[in-house]
């Protein structure tokens, strides 16, 4: 009997120390004990908490730690609802998607989006210019440069200059819409203006693939057609 508690005082030890079997450390431990408190925090907040299903749950640290991610659960009616996310920070808050609906976006973001140092260097480094969109397609920041509403003196024929800072980099990209058939074609493309006006244009026009880069920034210069 002696021997058995000693071995569970031991294995104790290891986990909290960073030197489990598993090789995790005391860190993850940690992340992972979080997680675990989130989750159960999250079941009791739903209609069938034995029915609940997690998937894609991670651990985050803005200035607070969360949880985040999402569960599925039955309803009233024994249906499962969807995935819907979560967040979990203890007792500052926790919170499930179908309590806020769309505010979920303004709270994930602040509290689970991990902040992406290498886009922020970028950002920093590069010139304040252009006016700032949003492109829910990428996680870069896009910035309109300039804007020709009647090309060849064609109101359908617009083209727009575009500015992406992402982690990887600075691209100044030139597009050409055809916004009556909803076609485009790249007039350039580089690191630079200079570069981009250097560059070789798309031999032909291509249709639009919906949800692309390039339709949202249709939905832009396409606008009162």
């Amino acid at each position: 009997m002696k021997r058995f508690g000693i071995a569970i005082i031991i294995g104790s030890l290891l986990i909290f120390s960073g030197c489990g079997s598993d090789g995790v450390s005391d860190e993850r431990y940690k992340e992972l004990l979080w997680i675990e408190k989130g989750k159960s925090d999250v079941k009791m907040r739903l209609k069938d908490s034995s029915s609940a299903e997690f998937r894609d749950v991670f651990f985050n640290n803005n200035g607070i730690p969360v949880a985040c991610g999402e569960v599925n659960s039955k309803n009233s009616f024994g249906a499962y609802s969807g995935y819907q996310r979560f967040i979990y920070a203890g007792s500052v808050l926790t919170v499930l998607e179908e309590d806020v609906g769309d505010d979920i976006e303004a709270v994930w973001n602040k509290y689970c989006v991990k902040p992406n140092l290498e886009l922020e260097k970028n950002l920093a480094n590069t010139p304040n210019e252009g006016t700032p969109i949003v492109i829910t397609s990428d996680t870069a920041k896009y910035f309109v440069l300039e804007k020709n509403m009647k090309v060849n003196n064609n109101k359908n024929l617009r083209s727009i200059v575009t500015k992406r800072v992402g982690s990887s980099g600075v691209t100044y990209s030139k597009r050409l819409y055809d916004c009556k058939n909803n076609t485009v074609k790249y007039l350039g493309t580089g690191n630079s203006i200079e570069a981009m006006n250097k560059s070789k244009e798309d031999a032909k026009m291509s249709p639009i693939l919906n949800g692309s880069i390039a339709y949202e920034i249709g939905l832009i210069i396409c606008k009162n057609k």
